[in-house]
């Protein structure tokens, strides 16, 4: 996901060598700065459509970097979803 202003990206990765899960990450545009928004150990869509939902809406109300990783990992689950 790329906001229209572009200040960071969040990008999703599959499992592999340096990491047997798959990972939300959140990025800065200048790539100095990297946070793991979530781990998990089976590919969860309805999380995944979760997060990128918030993240434009918390990108529409002009939050910081900091400030949509703090938000972020706050969502664990969909209320009423079974894992």
């Amino acid at each position: 996901y790329i906001p229209p202003h572009c200040r960071h990206f969040i990008m999703l990765t599959s499992p592999g060598e340096a990491c047997g899960h798959w990972m939300i990450l959140l990025q800065s545009a200048s790539g100095l700065r990297m946070t793991c928004l979530h781990r998990m150990p089976v590919l969860d869509t309805f999380l995944i459509n979760s997060l990128l939902l918030r993240a434009d809406v918390l990108d529409k109300k002009n939050y910081t970097l900091a400030g949509l990783a703090t938000e972020q990992a706050g969502i664990t689950a969909i209320p009423g979803r079974l894992p």
